[in-house]
C-alpha cells in the first residue's frame, strides 16, 4: 500500500456525519452478502 499511498496520496475526508458512518458499518456487519462465483 505504500506505493498507492505515495503515488495517489491519502484520500480526502468524505462529507459523512458519524451517524450516517455507524448506519453503514452496522449494515455492513450484518448484512449476508451473497459470495461472486469466481471466488470459491
Amino acid at each position: 500500500m505504500y506505493g498507492a499511498l505515495k503515488k495517489y496520496g491519502v484520500m480526502a475526508k468524505m462529507p459523512y456525519s458519524k451517524e450516517d458512518v455507524t448506519k453503514i458499518a452496522n449494515y455492513m456487519y450484518n448484512a449476508e452478502f451473497e459470495t461472486p462465483k469466481w471466488c470459491n
